[in-house]
Order: structure tokens, then C-alpha cells, then sequence
């Protein structure tokens, strides 16, 4: 017998009503345009006026404080990265090719990150070295260590290496504390 359609999907309901629920929550917290800013934004770009007074937003310490209130008895948490982390970046990031960025992110539980187009500002070359490790080409190790490269997967099945028709990675797995 061949069943096919939504048809196929659907349990029958009395099976539903007498199985115990196998179903875990999952909670996605998503991140993007970071841009290498670890420290808050300057001036009026990092403004925010909201039912009080102002604060200047923004940086990794602000970040981690509200991913640890969001993950607060969430075990099921997966933070993810949704393109342009790195590049465009201040120079406090940018001095160091963004490795500072990549480290400060692993340590704030980052599992995977899609690229947006500040990850290629340096070339793809250069964003291979960033999700692998390594020196940079012409600065060289900073400070004096290798870069030990990106410990959460960098995402793009729609971009491929010039000449290649294998995509950068189009997925990633993760397991979920439960």
C-alpha cells in the first residue's frame, strides 16, 4: 500500500490521545548584525529611548546578560547567528580581523551563525580561515597565536566557491541539553 500527502502524516487520533508526549520544547534565540561591536555603540546609533530614559545599547557584556535571562530554565536553548557578526566591524574587532568577535561569541554560546555579506569584507578566503583557523595572510598571528578558528558552524547553501557548484555548508546539527 502506498499512502502519500498530509494523509500519510496524520496519526490516527486515537493513538494520539493514548501516547505520552514525546515533544521538546526548543528555544531559538537569534542574533544578527553584531557587526563586531563588543563594546556598546557610540552617539545615537546606540540610543535607545523605550518607556524611560535613554541607554546606550548594545556590546557582548549587554548581550550575554539578556541570553542568560532568556536561557533561565530553558535548557533547550540554541543561539543562533543570522549573518553580518563579523566585518564592518570597530577597530577594537577589526584591528584583530574579528578573531576577538569569533572568541567573544563562542564564549556567549553561539551554535551556528548564517554569513550576511560583512562576513565576506575581507574575501572568502579570508571567512575560510575564520570558520577553520590560522594567521591572517599579511598581519600575521595576533597576538603571536595561531587563530584556533570558529567553534559554531558558519552557514551558506547558497554561496559557492568560484569555479564550484559544493556550497560553503548548508547545515549544521546540534543536540539540545534535555
Amino acid at each position: 500500500m502506498l499512502l502519500a500527502g498530509p494523509a500519510a502524516l496524520r496519526p490516527d487520533p486515537a493513538e494520539a490521545h493514548s501516547a505520552p508526549d514525546s515533544r521538546t520544547a526548543i528555544q531559538l534565540l537569534a542574533i544578527n548584525d553584531l557587526h563586531g561591536n563588543l563594546l556598546p555603540v557610540d552617539g545615537a546609533a546606540g540610543r535607545i529611548t523605550h518607556r524611560g530614559p535613554a541607554i546606550q545599547a548594545g556590546g557582548l557584556a549587554q548581550m550575554a546578560t539578556l541570553l542568560d535571562d532568556a536561557r533561565a530554565g530553558r535548557p533547550n536553548s540554541l543561539t543562533l547567528g543570522a549573518g553580518d557578526m563579523i566585518g564592518g566591524s570597530p577597530l577594537i574587532s577589526a584591528l584583530f580581523h574579528d578573531e576577538p568577535t569569533v572568541d567573544a561569541l563562542e564564549e556567549l554560546g553561539l551554535g551556528v551563525t548564517s554569513v550576511g555579506n560583512h562576513e565576506f569584507d575581507e574575501g572568502p578566503a579570508e571567512l575560510r580561515r575564520m570558520v577553520d583557523d590560522g594567521c591572517h595572510p599579511e598581519d600575521g598571528c595576533a597576538p603571536d597565536t595561531p587563530y584556533q578558528g570558529a567553534d559554531s558552524a558558519y552557514l551558506a547553501a547558497n554561496v559557492t566557491e568560484r569555479g564550484s557548484t559544493i556550497p560553503l555548508k548548508r547545515f549544521a546539527l546540534r543536540r539540545c541539553h534535555t
